[in-house]
């Protein structure tokens, strides 16, 4: 069992919900396999109390955070510095706390989504044409990133001026779509990838989906929802019965239409923070090599809705 100690040093996830994580199970086994004195936790925050909690972490020391739905967009203005990224999608994953207190924020969710493609073999150009669906943080971080390597992108979202407006804010040639314009079902048509960026299905919520026309779906679009939890949403399902997606054990990993490696590549990078801690540190003070194996050497993700089915291991892709 650990033991904490006044030098234990601490590390969290802040979010609203935030119980369905899997950082904590991910990390916490990685520090204590790699025998680190650290400790990640679970920091439930609601947005309208985010100034108080990120002032919080400047009292307390923490040495970071990563940040998730729904208060992404919330955390640039609190920050002392951002990365070029987080400037870019006006938007914050990873927050970390410099020797001098100051606090650096920085988005990992682009290079995350592009390694998690490259995995399942999607080849990222000017040819690819992708859907993607929301608006908030991880929206602006997945369409900035594909944009910037020449993907073809849609926006699809409840209100489509909220769509047309991120993609303005971004300087991006694509469009934006609402879920019931009769254009969807081309355009879902013609897409080789589907990303959900919404919670819509996140648990306890399950059987919820994003209103998208089913029959846009087709046997060769990879359907990529970054709701982990269930391994398997609602989406994800429907996406199966078309034999879209698939879940299977790689490795002894989950991969629900390759969702849980974008979590492990988002964590891998988070460690992390680009320009906070030089070539071979990171933001939390550990070596970058390490954080690859931090990440690679023990990964944790649930089946179904709550329980832990096995370590992954071995995995060297970097």
């Amino acid at each position: 069992m650990r033991v904490i100690t006044g030098r234990t040093q601490v590390v969290g996830v802040m979010g609203y919900p935030v119980e369905h994580s899997l950082s904590p199970a991910m990390h916490n086994a990685a520090f204590e396999a790699l025998n680190m004195d650290w400790i990640y936790v679970p920091l439930l925050t609601p947005p309208e109390n985010v100034q108080e909690a990120i002032a919080g972490l400047r009292a307390m020391s923490f040495r970071g955070a990563n940040i998730t739905v729904p208060l992404k967009e919330l955390i640039p203005p609190l920050m002392d510095e951002l990365s070029e990224v987080a400037k870019q999608i006006g938007a914050v994953n990873t927050v970390c706390r410099r020797e001098d207190g100051t606090l650096y924020g920085t988005s990992t969710d682009g290079v995350g989504f592009l390694r998690s493609l490259e995995a399942e073999r999607v080849s990222v150009g000017d040819d690819l044409r992708v859907v993607v669906l929301g608006t908030g943080g991880s929206a602006r971080a997945v369409t900035n990133a594909l944009i910037q390597v020449g993907a073809k992108v849609t926006v699809v979202s409840r209100h489509r001026d909220r769509a047309a407006q991120m993609l303005w804010e971004l300087g991006a040639e694509a469009h934006a779509l609402q879920y019931h314009d009769p254009a969807v079902v081309q355009v879902l048509r013609e897409a080789q990838v589907l990303v959900n960026t919404t919670p819509l299905g996140l648990y306890p919520n399950v059987e919820e989906m994003p209103p998208i026309p089913l029959e846009g779906l087709h046997p060769d679009m990879l359907v990529y929802d970054l709701v982990y939890n269930p391994p398997v949403s609602r989406l994800l399902r429907e996406a199966q019965k078309k034999r879209m997606c698939h879940h299977e054990r790689r490795k002894n990993a989950c991969v629900p239409g390759g969702g849980i490696f974008s979590i492990v590549d988002r964590a891998v990078s988070s460690c992390g923070c680009d320009g906070a801690g030089g070539a071979e540190g990171t933001g939390h003070g550990v070596r970058w090599a390490d954080c690859v194996e931090i990440v690679y050497l023990v990964v944790k993700c649930y089946d179904g809705v709550a329980g832990i089915i096995g370590a992954f291991t071995g995995y060297t892709r970097l």
